[in-house]
């Protein structure tokens, strides 16, 4: 056996010690750095001074200014009325966040004196209820501005909050909208306006605006949809780029590809396509402004083609949480604004497939975003329809008093389609009826069940369109086969991508598919047999394995057999 030598063994120990004392160093010299340079920059300001979050852009835009008194004492400064603005969002949000963490936040740098009491003794009583709250808009008017220009008195003459009470468990007990009036004094104090007095009083419900239709635009006409006091039977699209879809659409826009599809649309004979904007693209800075343009393009090429067009907003949207209403207000008011005096626009899309997203959001929650949306699309533009893309007949039964179309998707089963037709007429009475969405994939894949091959999808599409003319038309999903889907948008397996990179009309080389020559009147319908419709290339697969198997095991018994039983 070996053993080292006394030498070796003090020399290895000696450097294991070195080792431990310059990491020991390195470590020492670090901390020593960090806190030279803590002493030279300071304390960070936000957490020594405990100041309160930034206020979000959109916030100022919930703010409206009407005109000042006659007689204010003296004429206030854009700059001075710019700050006030933002000191009173950012006092509405301090409230906000105290009542929904349920104990007083920071409230001394937006509130002094007499409104800081109460409200710290309001929100100190609710320690068995979480109080959820969030303002959409604001009316200020100016009534008195000191001549030292440290005390402003103002009416905020129209306050709107929505406001949702939960209990202990997290169950909702009480969700509605509230609208009061507030008569406020705040002074400037340390370079900040804080409220120091305001007195509330309840305001009835507003009466919003209407549907205000015009001859140009598409209008509705008891059940029906009319352009121009025709009838107007909606058979279109849902469009993507093949080599653009979904989130690469609009930052990869190309003028040339649109007219080269729409061209593709016309000649289908068909006269509608739904188009989406998303959200996240459409609030950043730099780029919205480009998109727009590209949107507005389309919508300009729609128009020469006469296509109508209905645009799908919020799409990707899945946080509805009230702190992030502001926010989808202002997308709203950026992208309605830009577009609303459009005529290729057929109607307005709230959301699409709203009800998916009761599984990850309260059904309350999106429901109540949903109303509200609506009401502030309503308010931006009164002149075009307004619907809902529900991602089932069922939920299309849902919120069909706030829109002026009912629109719902649909991928069953033919027979069945008039029976949800019939219901959806007794629950939404004289609304029109609107199918956005129908499909079949051609994906046929060898090892997965399900497939369908392009007579299937043509006698199947047939069906359908056939029904839905007598209900203002269909929109199918979609112009082109889709080569990458991601996987945010169909999930992770190849059953689930598969058949969602198969859906078109053509595919991705713009080849049509047998429903193109249907539409075009070039192939009847086809006529599926039953053994068409069972022998799918994954059965013959199972039929294949199963008849390899059974050839191996009966070789493999046949083998067993011959060594158990050896010839002699």
């Amino acid at each position: 056996m070996w053993f080292m030598s006394q030498r070796r063994f003090k020399i290895i120990i000696w450097l294991l010690f070195l080792l431990i004392l310059g990491q020991c160093g390195w470590w020492g010299v670090g901390r020593v750095a960090w806190l030279v340079a803590s002493f030279q920059q300071g304390a960070d300001p936000a957490s020594a001074l405990k100041l309160p979050p930034m206020l979000p852009p959109e916030a100022a835009i919930a703010t409206q200014w009407l005109p000042d008194d006659p007689d204010t004492g003296r004429v206030m400064e854009d700059f001075t009325r710019q700050q006030l603005t933002s000191d009173y969002g950012r006092a509405w949000l301090q409230w906000n966040l105290s009542l929904k963490i349920g104990r007083p936040y920071n409230l001394h740098t937006s509130f002094s004196g007499p409104a800081l009491h109460y409200l710290t003794t309001s929100i100190s009583t609710t320690e068995n209820i979480k109080i959820d709250q969030i303002d959409t808009a604001h009316q200020l008017q100016l009534h008195f501005y000191a001549a030292d220009g440290s005390i402003v008195a103002l009416t905020d003459t129209q306050a709107e909050i929505y406001q949702m009470i939960y209990d202990a468990d997290g169950e909702i007990v009480s969700a509605q909208w509230l609208y009061a009036r507030y008569e406020i004094v705040m002074l400037l104090q340390d370079g900040t306006w804080r409220i120091r007095h305001w007195v509330r009083h309840e305001l009835p419900t507003p009466i919003e605006p209407s549907y205000q239709p015009r001859p140009q635009l598409l209008q509705v006409n008891q059940q029906q949809l009319q352009l121009a006091d025709q009838p107007f039977i909606a058979r279109g699209v849902n469009y993507y780029p093949s080599k653009t879809p979904w989130l690469q659409f609009w930052p990869a826009y190309q003028p040339q590809q649109t007219t080269k599809d729409l061209a593709l649309v016309q000649q289908l004979n068909l006269n509608s396509v739904r188009i989406f904007i998303p959200f996240e693209q459409f609030t950043e800075p730099y780029s919205t402004s480009l998109y727009l343009r590209s949107v507005t393009d389309f919508l300009d090429q729609a128009d020469q083609a006469n296509i109508k067009v209905i645009v799908t907003l919020f799409d990707f949207l899945g946080d509805y949480q009230l702190a992030r209403w502001q926010a989808t207000d202002s997308y709203l008011t950026t992208v309605v604004t830009a577009l609303r005096e459009h005529p290729a626009i057929m109607a307005w899309d709230v959301k699409n497939e709203p009800d998916r997203d009761y599984a990850t959001a309260s059904q309350v929650v999106v429901e109540a975003w949903l109303q509200h949306s609506i009401r502030q699309l309503r308010r931006l533009d009164p002149h075009h329809l307004i619907t809902i893309g529900w991602s089932t007949p069922e939920a299309a039964e849902r919120l069909y008093q706030d829109v002026d179309l009912v629109s719902f998707h649909y991928y069953g089963s033919t027979e069945l389609l008039a029976t949800h037709y019939q219901r959806l007429r007794q629950v939404v009475g004289e609304k029109p009826l609107l199918l956005t969405e129908i499909g079949m994939p051609t994906w046929n894949s060898p090892f997965f069940p399900h497939g369908h091959n392009q007579r299937e999808q043509a006698n199947y599409l047939t069906g359908l369109m056939q029904q839905a003319e007598a209900y203002n038309g269909f929109l199918i999903w979609t112009l082109f086969d889709i080569p990458e889907v991601p996987k945010a948008v169909a999930g992770f397996w190849p059953w689930q991508r598969g058949p969602q990179t198969q859906l078109g009309l053509y595919n991705e080389t713009y080849e049509p598919k047998l429903i193109s020559k249907v539409l075009l009147g070039l192939e009847p319908s086809p006529f599926i047999r039953w053994w068409e419709a069972w022998l799918k290339p994954f059965r013959i697969t199972l039929i294949v394995l199963s008849m390899l198997g059974l050839i191996g095991g009966w070789q493999g018994y046949r083998r067993w057999k011959r060594k158990k039983h050896p010839k002699i």
